[in-house]
């Protein structure tokens, strides 16, 4: 009897060190930590990939609404994010504002038709803007910038924009 107890611990500890063993050397391998920061706008249900050197964050007048771009803050930003509920369209949309539109493409964001457009605005400022209608909801993605590196970044964020369920 003695011996079986022995061969009995000395199986059970086996075990324990295989399953140790099995623990450390199968492990899954993490994710890269060079990976671009996924921002999310709980409250306007959406997120998108930051660009490295940019900033993000919730407009402090609507929480549905987000700023970004080098220095962006709760109060100004390149461009961003605005969300206009209860809209019929986007040719609507686009005509009930002050800015002029050229070079109207059509785009399709995550699985959602939308145009991209360049715009003028009221102060000179120029830009781009993709216009997306999602369940009555015009969500304007845009930025005050032409410049090219600027605009990439845009392209990143666009490229990247989720809407969370």
């Amino acid at each position: 009897m003695g011996m079986e107890k022995s061969m009995l611990a000395i199986s059970s500890i086996m075990v324990f060190l295989a399953v140790l063993v099995a623990l450390f050397w199968f492990r899954p391998a993490s994710a890269p930590s060079n990976l671009p920061p996924f921002f999310v706008n709980l409250n306007g249900k959406y997120g998108f990939t930051l660009p490295d050197d940019w900033n993000v964050s919730v407009n402090q007048y609507n929480g549905l609404n987000t700023l970004f771009g080098p220095g962006a803050s709760d109060a100004v930003g390149l461009g961003g994010v605005e969300i206009f509920p209860n809209q019929k369209s986007i040719d609507a949309f686009l005509g009930g504002t002050s800015a002029s539109y050229s070079d109207k493409t059509n785009v399709t964001v995550d699985g959602i038709s939308g145009v991209k457009v360049r715009y003028r605005g009221s102060a000179a400022q120029n830009g781009e803007s993709v216009v997306l209608l999602k369940d009555g909801t015009i969500y304007n993605i845009y930025i005050g910038s032409i410049q090219n590196g600027d605009l990439q970044n845009f392209s990143q964020i666009v490229s990247s924009f989720k809407f969370l369920p």
